[in-house]
């Protein structure tokens, strides 16, 4: 792996991709961040096993590569350096870090054991409006239930029908809904950690675009134009 590309790119995608690192795992690669240099961008993933993320950044691709590192320590070392214009490259299994002023090698992972992110069996999808959506999640999060002892009251239910979504919240004592209309052919509902929803909300707003959120039975993934969330 070959690539240049902006700091700020790389660490607002870092900054996201490290709270879905899986800090007190015994895997290294559970701590760690996949990098992938393809096409014209390098794309960013991290899983913790429960939820898993993917972003994609420009970059100038002149080698094709994958590695992991870990994640504390590339976020860490971008916040000591002050160029913008940043170069990686893998050598022997290490990534070597280098701008204008500074460089640095972090010790890699090869990146063929890093988990797979699911795929979906039965795909269903629809298209959301971002800005409602970003508007009525934090309505109705907000009188989720913050502990996790009953999953069912620290969620928020979404509600899909053919004329449109419901968001619905409760912690027994307060209910909060909302409803976006759209046309739809689905009818199913959906039951999303309330943690979960708190973070797509903070990605959403990082990245914003349009979104299309795809299920089956038992995995639901939020697409955006640079980013796939997995829940």
């Amino acid at each position: 792996m070959i690539i240049s590309c902006l700091k700020g790119d790389i660490e607002r995608a870092l900054g996201i991709a490290e709270r879905h690192t899986h800090a007190d795992s015994n895997l290294p690669l559970l701590k760690g961040i996949f990098l992938e240099a393809k096409e014209d961008s390098l794309y960013i993933n991290a899983t913790n096993l429960d939820t898993g993320i993917e972003i994609h950044i420009p970059a100038k691709i002149k080698k094709r590569g994958i590695i992991v590192v870990p994640s504390r320590i590339i976020s860490s070392f971008l916040l000591t350096i002050s160029d913008e214009q940043i170069s990686f490259e893998v050598k022997n299994g290490n990534l070597t870090i280098t701008t204008p002023s500074t460089s640095t090698t972090i010790k890699g992972y090869s990146a063929d054991d890093f988990p797979p992110f699911p795929k979906l069996k039965k795909i269903t999808s629809l298209s959301l409006p971002q800005n409602d959506l970003i508007e009525h999640l934090q309505s109705v999060v907000i009188a989720a239930s913050p502990s996790e002892m009953k999953p069912e009251i620290s969620s928020v239910l979404f509600n899909i029908q053919k004329n449109g979504i419901k968001f619905v919240a409760t912690d027994s004592f307060r209910l909060a809904e909302k409803t976006v209309s759209f046309k739809g052919d689905s009818y199913v509902s959906l039951l999303f950690p309330f943690k979960h929803i708190l973070e797509l909300v903070k990605i959403m707003e990082a990245f914003p675009s349009s979104i299309e959120l795809l299920f089956d039975s038992n995995q639901a993934i939020f697409k955006g134009d640079t980013f796939h969330y997995f829940t």
